[in-house]
């Protein structure tokens, strides 16, 4: 689904993945839909407060992003207004210009594929956003909505393109999107080397 949102086309499941994956808040968001969704069942059957749902499944002996992951339907109004309800003017623009340079990459790249994307530095990229070492991936992702760990790690794969294109180095990224850390214009590195134009490429596309 693409809407346009003040003259800018954009991919719905693209907006929602980047809060999922970008908006520091979005485990709040995430817990109030699991809340909502408990009280309005996408079936239609009775609503009920999400901790007794909890308690029944799991003695409450686990979070309730461990255990429900429903379905979600963009093209529901209600649901993704409740599911951007973090949206910035900046986020959609990113958003935009991402989706902007995944589709140069692949025009440049003809055998590109997101898949191609290297994993292991789009793991990185998360963690450091995300402010958590590798152990804590699967439950910060999973609080995020996105169940896992690995399929966080899928779905950043489309922003990494854009990221690079920057001409940045992704803690400059970061900063600029988090507002959180003052850097210097010394342009950073990712572990130590510098991240050249090839470098979130993996074999597949070379």
């Amino acid at each position: 689904m693409r809407t346009v949102v003040h003259g800018l086309v954009l991919s719905t499941e693209d907006r929602f993945i980047y809060q999922q994956l970008f908006n520091p808040g979005f485990s709040g968001t995430w817990a109030a839909f699991l809340e909502y969704r408990s009280w309005h069942p996408a079936d239609a059957s009775p609503g009920r407060p999400l901790a007794q749902r909890l308690a029944e499944l799991t003695g409450g002996t686990l979070a309730a992003h461990q255990v429900f992951h429903p379905r979600l339907d963009l093209w529901d109004e209600t649901v993704v207004a409740r599911l951007l309800a973090g949206e910035s003017e900046q986020d959609r623009r990113a958003v935009a210009r991402y989706a902007d340079a995944l589709g140069r990459a692949r025009r440049s790249r003809p055998a590109f594929t997101v898949a191609a994307v290297r994993e292991d530095l789009t793991r990185r990229l998360l963690l450091r956003l995300w402010r958590i070492m590798i152990e804590d991936l699967d439950v910060e992702a999973s609080a995020r909505g996105l169940v896992s760990g690995a399929r966080a790690v899928n779905a950043a794969r489309r922003f990494v393109p854009g990221l690079m294109e920057d001409g940045q180095s992704v803690q400059e990224v970061l900063a600029s999107t988090l507002g959180a850390w003052t850097m210097t214009r010394r342009r950073r590195s990712w572990s130590g080397g510098p991240i050249n134009q090839r470098a979130w490429l993996g074999s597949r596309s070379e």
